[in-house]
């Protein structure tokens, strides 16, 4: 080879190299962009969603006893309750549409935005009044959305964070989790509703058997349960599913 194809051969590795390196720079700081933007829209949203809210001081715990639901669906009313993990960056409006798709890329103002929304599966409906109503949320490598419920793969992680709650406008929730599992995301692995009561306890003790962290929680024929649902790692495409029973929050 003589040198000037060499030349030539070097001056086109260093054109792509370049090109690749000033690609990755700019998908980079888009991303940090849209990171910063989301986080910024979603602190906002807190702040009116606590607006006129009133808040349990009666123990460490603080948690809101009321949501400003009036205020959330003047922004969007598709807005449909509040999910918040105490101690954690869980604290989100959850949505409701028509489709599975249109919130994975916009946030709940309806910008686009790759962090996307926590929202309800289009086949349930938006009160949560099926026996199994399945919610999504994105895994985000800064941490936000449903990134931290990979930490309930770790028992420790389970034994301090036992409860979620979900805040609705026809009253507030408690979740007792029940179990943790890595599922298929190339199978449709969520459940809506059951024939009778030992197909759902049948369905929940397969769950409590291969869950990744021991819960003492049982279950009664009447009970609903929530799934929340976000991406793994273990292998392609794999999914890791929360389950929980939703249990009425009594207001004082």
């Amino acid at each position: 080879m003589n040198y000037k194809i060499k030349h030539v051969i070097k001056i086109i590795l260093l054109i792509f190299f370049g090109t690749s390196f000033i690609i990755g720079t700019i998908m980079s700081f888009k991303t940090i962009l849209e990171n910063n933007k989301a986080n910024m829209a979603y602190d906002d949203i807190r702040l009116k969603a606590q607006a006129n809210s009133e808040t349990d001081i009666s123990s460490d715990k603080r948690w809101l006893k009321t949501m400003d639901f009036d205020a959330l669906k003047e922004i969007n009313n598709e807005i449909v309750a509040w999910i918040n993990v105490e101690k954690t960056t869980i604290d989100y409006p959850i949505l409701h549409t028509d489709n599975n798709d249109y919130y994975l890329n916009h946030l709940y103002n309806k910008e686009v935005n790759y962090i996307g929304s926590i929202f309800i599966d289009y086949r349930n409906n938006n009160n949560f009044t099926d026996k199994n109503t399945i919610i999504y949320g994105h895994y985000v490598k800064g941490g936000e959305m449903f990134t931290p419920l990979e930490q309930y793969k770790q028992q420790e992680f389970y034994d301090s964070h036992k409860e979620m709650k979900i805040y609705t406008p026809y009253g507030d929730y408690k979740v007792e989790l029940i179990s943790g599992t890595i599922e298929d995301g190339n199978e449709e692995f969520v459940r809506f509703d059951f024939k009778d009561k030992e197909e759902f306890f049948n369905y929940i003790a397969e769950l409590k058997q291969r869950s990744t962290f021991k819960s003492d929680v049982n279950v009664i024929p009447e009970d609903r349960i929530i799934t929340l649902c976000t991406c793994s790692f273990e292998k392609e495409n794999a999914r890791y599913m929360i389950i929980g029973r939703l249990v009425p929050m009594v207001s004082n």
